[in-house]
């Protein structure tokens, strides 16, 4: 029996190519665990188990050997030993610990069948780990196909081949049915390891999934002469990216797309029909929006560099193409070009400006009435933001004399004027606070 697990082991050690240090430390383990899960049963204990082996595969030996307690009679014939058999041994008296030689024939034949199943539990996880590195040293990062394998409370396992993947809710396309049996490409993003297991993580929502798949499609991007700059996605709805060429020649988007949409049609089928929008990469802002929001017609647009705004017009008609479902498209050419963006339509940008010129010429007015200011002040002080008393209300007369045109007579007019009319609006707002708390005593007194 010891000679045919011998051979069995050094040819197991041939076929999986793992050094003989696993294997040592497999079959200590094994032979432990096979004694120990019988002893454990028999005795329905979960004591520790005195046992050690020793393995030398150049020489073919396996020893086992057990800490027996030399008792009067024996109970426990796996772990004690009789006195009169005992004698063997040198000065031993009852309750010694003596260490017994047990030959691998002596085992019972339950035991060495849960040996024989434990290594071998062994050689396959030490097999599908060596499996799960090579996945990692080839796979990490990169779009796979898989076969939907179960699926379970938002949970998807998928076969990658040789190993298994698992979507979680995160990684999954919103409202995506997977269905047993189904072919599905994945994106995989992590290959975790512990001491005894390993996990591949897949996403089926990361926008690398949608970057990966233009890899294999487009063959100018494999030969690098097209690149994606810049990809932003909402998963099932729709994907914005951004391409260039280091070739005049080619056309990026176009080479992306295909001759009638053949190229990025397969994508997108792989994708649940989700949109895809291809254009071409520039720094030109102005340029960049109009190809980002094709077919519509961006009509002017205005930045506002401090914030990183930018603001658009569009005809009424085609405002809600420019913002998408849910704001999709326009939140998502945001992300892409690091811009805030705001979309109006020309009939609510003329309104705006309307108002804003009326608020203006009621400003402009407001701050004329103040004594000792002009109308070059009035409009100074708009021009830099100070569009209400409140907030000309924070200025000292000396920070008001460093106004271009203000004199120190109309500091000194401008400070006392504000300070006063803040002091009257305060007022007026405790008079209007108290009206009500006055009502309502007076409704009380009349019940």
């Amino acid at each position: 029996m010891k000679q045919n697990l011998i051979s069995a082991i050094e040819a197991l050690a041939r076929e999986k190519e793992f050094d003989k240090d696993f294997f040592i430390e497999a079959i200590k383990d094994s032979i432990i665990g096979g004694i120990a899960r019988t002893y454990k049963m028999k005795y329905e204990t979960e004591d520790e188990v005195p046992i050690t082996v020793e393995v030398n595969l150049d020489i073919g030996s396996i020893e086992i050997f057990v800490t027996k307690t030399v008792v009067k009679e024996v109970q426990n014939q796996f772990f004690e030993i009789p006195a009169d058999a005992a004698d063997q041994f040198q000065n031993t008296q009852i309750g010694d610990e003596i260490v017994v030689r047990l030959a691998i024939e002596d085992l019972s034949r339950s035991i060495v069948g849960k040996i024989k199943q434990i290594l071998i539990n062994k050689i396959r996880k030490k097999e599908l780990l060596k499996l799960y590195k090579e996945f990692q040293q080839t796979k990490l990062n990169a779009v796979v196909t898989g076969t939907i394998q179960s699926v379970k409370d938002d949970h998807v396992i998928i076969d990658l081949g040789n190993v298994i993947g698992h979507i979680y809710r995160r990684d999954q396309i919103p409202g995506e049915k997977y269905r047993i049996g189904d072919k599905k490409k994945v994106f995989v993003y992590m290959v975790n390891f512990t001491k005894s297991d390993c996990e591949i993580r897949v996403s089926r929502s990361m926008p690398e999934l949608v970057k990966g798949l233009f890899e294999m499609e487009v063959p100018e991007i494999q030969e690098r002469m097209v690149e994606i700059v810049k990809i932003a996605r909402y998963p099932g709805k729709r994907t914005k990216l951004v391409v260039l060429s280091s070739n005049k020649k080619i056309d990026p988007a176009g080479a992306c797309i295909g001759v009638k949409g053949s190229r990025i049609k397969s994508i997108k089928a792989e994708l649940g029909e989700e949109k895809i929008d291809v254009f071409k990469w520039t720094e030109d802002i102005e340029i960049f929006l109009k190809e980002a929001f094709k077919p519509v017609e961006v009509i002017s647009f205005r930045l506002f560099p401090d914030e990183k705004r930018v603001r658009i017009v569009v005809s009424g008609d085609q405002l809600g193409m420019v913002i998408g479902s849910g704001g999709n498209n326009i939140k998502l050419t945001s992300r892409l070009l690091g811009w805030h963006i705001d979309a109006i339509s020309e009939l609510e940008l003329a309104k705006k400006l309307e108002e804003e010129n009326n608020a203006r010429t009621d400003r402009l007015q407001y701050f004329m009435s103040i004594p000792g200011v002009g109308e070059k002040i009035a409009l100074q002080l708009i021009e830099l933001g100070y569009f209400s008393i409140e907030k000309l209300s924070q200025l000292t007369e000396d920070e008001l004399l460093k106004i271009k045109g203000v004199g120190k007579k109309a500091a000194k007019n401008i400070f006392s004027f504000v300070k006063e009319e803040v002091k009257r609006i305060q007022a007026k707002e405790a008079e209007e606070a108290k009206e009500p708390l006055e009502s309502e005593v007076d409704n009380e007194a009349s019940k």
